[in-house]
């Protein structure tokens, strides 16, 4: 794929429909977006819909899900990773588990992106609350971290973290994404909000693009798009990336074995600095 830049969309429509595809595909055309995921589309027999109403991009679908001994009614979660047709992207799919998580690697360039799409357990804002469900999920995101093969992080979603509340589960939630070495695109482009509460007054910033510096370094803009429009109470978010620009890791294969991904995010300072002049040589 020869592009200088391209542009990522998250978006949480709260349940997917006709008129909410519609809504998507105009605002992804007007704003030239190349990839998007989507969180909640609340759909359980996905059959043809995404292939028909995204009739423009590739469609990677996990399928909502009914609560144990629920036989009928709206099913929660669900997600959905579309690439543009327009360019001819390689992907590999990573497997994942449950509805609360996906992933592929796109190569971009001379690199490849880990692209994850999640959605997280609603955060209680209680100190002591049941995180079961949270680290099950981290867990997975950090062993597909530590797994598979490529240069760069970007993990997006309606992650349910809003770095400003003082709750546990906000306190689990920032602990990790530091631990791991990633980073809000929001710390680089603030933000006041990304979704707004049923009060229609309260508002959180709970969908997120976090990434590894180095991708962040080279991301021109993000924004929460605040639309009139808009059919969900959460905001479609965008960032323009310079992949051009991206830098590849090295990578060392040890002779008649699969080169594992380095684990960076476990590395010690020393380990860092090292890989820094590295780059720098």
């Amino acid at each position: 794929m020869a592009l200088p830049t391209v542009n990522f969309m998250i978006y949480n429509p709260t349940g997917m429909d006709k008129i909410k595809a519609k809504w998507t595909n105009e605002l992804a055309s007007t704003l030239n977006i190349d990839f998007i995921s989507i969180q909640e589309h609340m759909k359980k027999n996905i059959g043809h819909f995404f292939s028909k109403q995204f009739s423009g991009f590739t469609n990677n679908i996990v399928p909502a899900v009914r609560a144990p001994e629920q036989d009928s009614g709206r099913p929660m979660g669900g997600l959905a990773q579309l690439i543009s047709i327009k360019h001819n992207i390689k992907v590999s799919r990573v497997a994942t588990k449950g509805f609360r998580l996906q992933a592929q690697i796109l190569k971009l360039q001379k690199v490849s992106i880990l692209w994850i799409n999640s959605y997280s357990p609603t955060d209680p804002q209680t100190v002591n609350y049941d995180d079961t469900e949270l680290l099950e999920l981290f867990t997975e995101v950090e062993k597909i971290m530590d797994s598979e093969e490529y240069d760069h992080v970007l993990w997006n979603g309606d992650i349910n973290w809003d770095p400003r509340r003082h709750s546990g589960f906000a306190r689990t939630v920032s602990n990790f994404v530091e631990r791991v070495g990633l980073v809000s695109a929001w710390e680089k482009f603030p933000v006041s909000h990304t979704h707004v509460h049923t009060d229609l007054k309260s508002t959180s910033i709970l969908d997120h693009f976090l990434m590894d510096e180095a991708l962040l370094k080279v991301v021109e803009g993000a924004e929460a798009a605040d639309l009139g429009d808009n059919l969900s109470r959460h905001s479609p978010c965008i960032i323009k990336v310079r992949v051009g620009e991206l830098p590849a890791r090295p990578r060392v294969k040890a002779e008649g074995k699969k080169a594992r991904r380095p684990a960076w995010y476990k590395a010690d300072e020393a380990m860092k600095e090292a890989f820094k002049l590295d780059c720098q040589a």
